[in-house]
This record gives C-alpha cells, structure tokens and sequence, in this order.
C-alpha cells in the first residue's frame, strides 16, 4: 500500500485548463422568437397550474363555501387578460398588441 500512494505523490500535480464556455450558439431570429415564446406558454402553464392547485387547497379548507369567492374570480379575470397576448404574440409585437 505504501508503494502506491509514494508512486502518487511522485507524479507532478497538474492543474486543470481555465474553463471556456462553448461558443454562443447562433440562431435565427424567427427560431429566437419561436423558443422564447415556448418558454412562454411553458411558464404560464406552471403558472397557471400552480395556481389552480393553490385556489382548489382553499376551496377545500374555507369554513365557508364562498371564502374565496372574490379572490378566485379576480384570479380569473386576470388570467384571461393574458391569452389574446400570448396567443398573438406569434404574429404581433407586444407594442402592437
């Protein structure tokens, strides 16, 4: 066993090469636009899937069955502003729209 760790110990300690990220990738814009909109819909859909789990664990612990009657219609209404934006996103600018 010692013979093993005297042959380590003997061998010259390299260090590793500085890090370099990869080159930026390059991408079209339309392709851009496209995966950021992706991201979009994907972080509305947690969103929105989140929410809904949060309203419906209210639902099941209020004392009464219109607690939260007004909170989850002013979630509602909020949340429908936001589908014609995303929706047309693809086709107009959100100055546009």
């Amino acid at each position: 066993m010692a013979a093993i760790q005297e042959s380590r110990t003997d061998q010259p300690k390299t260090t590793p090469p500085p890090f370099q990220p990869p080159p930026p990738l390059l991408v079209s814009d339309s392709y851009a636009k496209d995966a950021i909109l992706a991201w979009f819909h994907g972080e509305f859909a947690a969103a929105n899937a989140i929410i809904d789990t949060l309203c419906g664990h209210l639902a099941q612990v209020a004392t009464s069955s219109n607690d939260y009657d007004l909170a989850f219609a002013a979630i509602h209404r909020r949340r429908l502003n936001w589908i014609p934006v995303i929706q047309m996103q693809k086709y107009h600018s959100i100055a546009d729209v």
